[in-house]
């Protein structure tokens, strides 16, 4: 079974009313940004991992940490690790800046000060429903 497959069945059951598209060779799932500056997510499947590419700003690798696993439960971490990514965008607490073109990131909202701090001024953040404020 693809990784893809794990996140498609549990984003449906964590999420039953979130609409998402699925490419056509069940590679690729696409979810329409909260907020129309935000960009979609992305999630692609990689084979032995999964890449979200969040928004216009930044992407992320996922892959289970642990090598002792079997293919199953490195499935279902990776799995679970998305699952819990997304449930935290979706509530605001993933702040996220940068492009595609230049570099770019995110954090939780729960981060050390230090690295809310290590963001050049100015630069625009943002969370899924929309732009943060520069302080």
């Amino acid at each position: 079974m693809m990784l893809l497959e794990k996140v498609i069945d549990k984003l449906q059951e964590a999420f039953p009313t979130l609409h998402f598209t699925i490419d056509e060779d069940r590679r690729q799932i696409m979810i329409p940004g909260g907020h129309p500056g935000f960009g979609a997510v992305q999630i692609q499947d990689d084979e032995s991992e999964l890449t979200i590419h969040v928004g216009r700003f930044t992407h992320s690798h996922t892959s289970p940490q642990e090598d002792d696993l079997t293919e199953e439960e490195k499935a279902e971490s990776i799995t679970w690790e998305v699952i819990n990514f997304l449930q935290d965008l979706f509530d605001d607490q993933i702040v996220v800046w940068g492009s595609h073109e230049e570099s770019g990131g995110f954090y939780h909202k729960d981060a050390p000060l230090n690295l809310k701090r290590s963001i050049k001024k100015g630069v625009l953040k943002w969370v899924w429903s929309g732009p943060v404020p520069n302080k």
